[in-house]
Formats: C-alpha cells, sequence, structure tokens
C-alpha cells in the first residue's frame, strides 16, 4: 500500500499523504515541470522547498502534518 496517491487538474498535481514522512517525501519523477509546492491546508499557502529531477522529485515537509487523516501537497507545474 503506498502512503500517498495523486489526481491532477489543470497545472496543479495534489498528492494526498496518508502516513506523514519525516522531513521529506520522495515521489517518482514526471515530465512536467515543477514550479511550485504547498500545503493545500496551510493558511499563507507558503511555499516549501523542492528538487526535481530525472530520478524523481524530493520536497521538504514541516515536522507535523496539516490534517490527521490526509494533508494535501500541491505542485503546480509548467508543461
Amino acid at each position: 500500500m503506498w502512503d500517498w496517491r495523486a489526481t491532477a487538474a489543470g497545472n496543479k498535481v495534489f498528492v494526498s499523504i496518508f502516513q506523514w514522512p519525516n522531513g521529506s517525501i520522495s515521489l517518482p519523477a514526471m515530465k512536467a515541470h515543477i514550479t511550485r509546492a504547498c500545503l493545500l491546508a496551510e493558511p499563507h499557502h507558503l511555499s516549501l522547498k523542492f528538487s526535481q529531477s530525472g530520478n524523481g522529485i524530493q520536497v521538504q515537509l514541516p515536522a507535523n502534518a496539516a490534517d490527521p487523516v490526509a494533508s494535501v501537497l500541491v505542485l503546480e507545474t509548467r508543461s
């Protein structure tokens, strides 16, 4: 079982994280160029640090989940 699921709408990928990782999350590579990452439940949608390569995506997360059941990470993209 995966600890996350993803869906996309327009230029955004929404990653629902069910088990909060320690420090960061690693996601598979994607063709679209990521321009921004943030948490949907964070009131000011502050940007998170991330890196993207042909091997995958690494997003630095805060210590605590925004939601105890599922926190949503938003990846904004540019094709």
